[in-house]
């Protein structure tokens, strides 16, 4: 609590901060701010030029929330080359909020966590502080994909490992049609979809909740997924931007690490 304190007390010139230290280097976003959730539940990100930090709380009340395993709360941490780690479902942690003030639509707390690539690569965040963080209703704007070329086969990046070996697609599309955005990694041999429906806010699904599904492709033989888990990071929607993780398992086959990040066109 000392050590919040005092790091409150730097930065109580700008009014507003979000810090931390990741695997012993320093966080300080140049952007901080909040997002009030329909159903009351809470975005809080940091940003720099190159990295990005976001924590997902289920309410906005005082009090301790559990980041990793199966939890609704979760942390992610995007580092300079765009790789996403995750508290769930592997890592740990917890984001504590210390004042919701209501009035002034601010948020304060403090917050740490283990985010993890399994059997890649893990980050530590340690003495994580946000001090009067605004928020509002809305979205947190992501940066808009630039795709090269040909939209339809090239929609933005995919990646994911399939069985423990990596998958790197050639082609990558995202359609958006009959109220679901389908986005496809195609390999030489495979292929990986992901369906969400196009309605999808920031949040964790089960790929079992409506408008959801996954599947994977090899040999001409498609299997449909049986259980896993999609978060969506962030959906701009007049700029048919989406970017998410995911996760899941078919009868014979386990994909995990799933990342997307694409503009998606209309069919």
């Amino acid at each position: 609590m000392t050590a919040f304190i005092a790091s409150c007390t730097v930065h109580e010139d700008r009014q507003t901060a979000l810090q931390g230290t990741i695997n012993e280097n320093f966080f300080g976003a140049l952007d901080a701010r909040a997002v009030e959730n329909d159903d009351g539940s809470f975005f809080i990100q940091g940003t720099t030029q190159n990295q990005n930090l976001t924590i997902y709380v289920e309410s906005p009340q005082a009090g301790t929330y559990g980041l990793g395993g199966n939890s609704i709360n979760y942390a992610t941490y995007v580092n300079e080359n765009d790789v996403t780690y995750l508290t769930n479902p592997f890592g740990e942690g917890q984001a504590v909020i210390t004042n919701w003030d209501s009035t002034n639509q601010t948020l304060t707390g403090r917050f740490d966590f283990t985010a993890i690539i399994p059997g890649v690569d893990t980050v530590r965040v340690s003495n994580g502080i946000f001090y009067r963080v605004p928020y509002g209703f809305g979205s947190i704007e992501d940066p808009v994909v630039n795709p090269d070329d040909d939209p339809v086969t090239n929609a933005g990046t995919f990646a994911a490992r399939v069985d423990n070996d990596a998958f790197s697609p050639f082609a990558v599309s995202a359609v958006s049609s009959d109220g679901t955005i389908t986005i496809t990694g195609t390999s030489v041999t495979d292929a990986i979809s992901i369906t969400v429906p196009n309605t999808a806010q920031q949040g964790s699904y089960q790929i079992t909740d409506p408008g959801f599904a996954a599947s994977y492709r090899v040999g001409g033989v498609t299997e449909n997924a049986i259980s896993g888990q999609v978060i969506v990071i962030s959906h701009d929607v007049p700029n048919k931007n989406i970017k998410g993780t995911f996760n899941f398992m078919t009868e014979n086959h386990s994909i995990a690490l799933g990342q997307f990040n694409v503009i998606y066109q209309d069919q």
